[in-house]
């Protein structure tokens, strides 16, 4: 799972999260490893005590962000967090819906860190993943933008976060263009590009746009070449023909 760029959600997490948000529906219990997560972002716990926190706990805390101070704890601790439990905390909030505030904080630390280039590609991946249910949608897309700018742009995993969890944004034709360069120039490769490509082509909005895009005459010689090898040899010439 580690090696491969295509796959980002373990089932432990979808069933813990699932395993949530049941017993929140059913007002049920949360599992005893959730008041250890409150308590540690709550700041009452050692900041190395993260390792023992259960992943049911960070699934039932995530699933009910709405209640007491949970959504305020986490906003005051995010940017202190130590980077794996950071990772995870991302990906479980790619299943819910960040309020306002904390979709804020969310996209600020992102922004903060693509200026360093030592950050781990996937806490990129995992957080574009985190803000994609979020409500405001201009600021997500200014996020998109500032990442697909970036040198992350050219990673499998952050490529695919973008393309599975954001893209009604690439409907804006020159951030599309500019996905499609990244594409075509990342580490996904030939095969990554194909497999993204063939999955976007898929939705009615989209399709339309990534056809004019293939059009474009500025599209670069590493773009051309992509299409071409995708979908036949002299196909990047023919679709300026039409």
């Amino acid at each position: 799972m580690k090696d491969n760029p295509f796959a980002f959600t373990p089932d432990q997490e979808k069933m813990a999260c699932f395993h949530a948000l049941a017993s929140r529906t059913l007002q049920t219990p949360a599992s005893r490893y959730y008041e250890d997560v409150q308590q540690y972002l709550a700041g009452q716990l050692d900041r190395d005590y993260w390792n023992n926190l259960g992943l049911q706990g960070l699934a039932d805390f995530v699933m009910r962000l709405d209640q007491g101070d949970n959504t305020t704890q986490l906003r005051k601790r995010l940017t202190q967090l130590p980077e794996p439990l950071l990772l995870m905390l991302a990906h479980l909030l790619e299943h819910t819906q960040p309020d306002h505030a904390l979709q804020q904080q969310l996209t600020d630390h992102l922004l903060q860190l693509l200026q360093r280039l030592d950050t781990a590609p996937e806490l990129i991946a995992a957080l574009i993943r985190s803000i994609s249910a979020g409500n405001d949608m201009a600021g997500r897309d200014q996020a998109l933008d500032a990442v697909l700018a970036s040198p992350f742009a050219l990673e499998a995993e952050v490529i695919v976060a973008l393309a599975t969890r954001c893209h009604t944004s690439l409907n804006q034709p020159q951030r599309l263009q500019l996905f499609l360069e990244q594409l075509a120039a990342g580490k996904a490769g030939q095969l990554g590009f194909n497999r993204i490509l063939s999955d976007l082509m898929f939705l009615a909005d989209l399709r339309p746009r990534i056809l004019e895009a293939f059009r474009d005459p500025q599209r670069s010689d590493t773009l051309s070449q992509a299409i071409g090898e995708m979908l036949g040899s002299g196909f990047s010439t023919q679709v300026n023909a039409h």
